[in-house]
């Protein structure tokens, strides 16, 4: 509950800083909204475009541009209890949890193509053997007549 207030005010404050309402439930993915984060938590220093993508993928969900006060709380509780520090920390650990992620889907598409490849190499080779048994059958066939 105490991170859930926290992290309520510190969207407030947020909010206060871009010029919108402190009770908004959501608002829009943009320069402002990032400014503001970097004001409020980096003490106006530069978030880096990966770091940014991380935080846009975490907080916006939907796959829109639009962060939601429920997404911000999560986030937040989240990078406390993550016992990271600085949030740049916590966005370093999920850039480089999700750099893990790409590397291990990359790995099964990897896998996936082979086991594909492995299935049509085996299928040609049926198709052979078939073409073989075929052409033995008939003559077979011939040779008795």
């Amino acid at each position: 509950v105490e991170s859930s207030t926290a992290a309520a005010r510190l969207w407030g404050e947020i909010m206060e800083e871009i010029g919108a309402d402190a009770s908004a439930k959501s608002h829009i993915w943009d320069e402002d909204f990032v400014t503001a984060i970097e004001l409020h938590l980096l003490d106006g220093e530069d978030i880096t475009d990966e770091e940014q993508r991380v935080l846009k993928g975490s907080l916006c969900k939907s796959g829109e541009d639009v962060v939601l006060l429920s997404s911000w709380k999560k986030f937040f509780i989240k990078w406390q209890k993550s016992n990271k520090g600085s949030i740049i920390n916590y966005l370093e650990q999920l850039l480089q949890e999700s750099g893990q992620q790409a590397a291990r889907r990359a790995s099964l598409d990897w896998e996936q193509q082979e086991l594909q490849e492995g299935k049509a190499e085996v299928e040609r080779m049926k198709s052979e053997q078939l073409q073989r048994a075929e052409s033995l059958k008939k003559k077979t066939e011939r040779a008795e007549l």
